[in-house]
């Protein structure tokens, strides 16, 4: 679901706008800060794998498309729970 920032942004409530975000995947408060945190720190230890790569490009060779596949997997499974 895609949201229209520009009316949140002049109505902004944070808590319905994130309730509805809540209820869209379907997931505890819990849930989500846990799977979110995950993400981040995926996202987290690809950007230093990326970052040593550009340095030292023998390392790290396939680290970039393994986070990519990695977090594409996690949030495809995700959208499968839903359906």
């Amino acid at each position: 679901m895609t949201y229209d920032f520009a009316r949140e942004a002049y109505s902004f409530n944070i808590l319905r706008t994130g309730r509805r975000h809540l209820d869209d995947v379907e997931l505890t408060y819990i849930q989500h800060a846990f799977f979110s945190f995950g993400l981040g720190v995926d996202m987290a230890i690809g950007a230093v794998c990326a970052a040593i790569h550009g340095i030292f490009p023998g390392l790290f060779l396939t680290s970039s498309a393994d986070i990519t596949k990695k977090l594409s997997n996690k949030l495809e499974n995700m959208s499968k729970r839903k359906e």
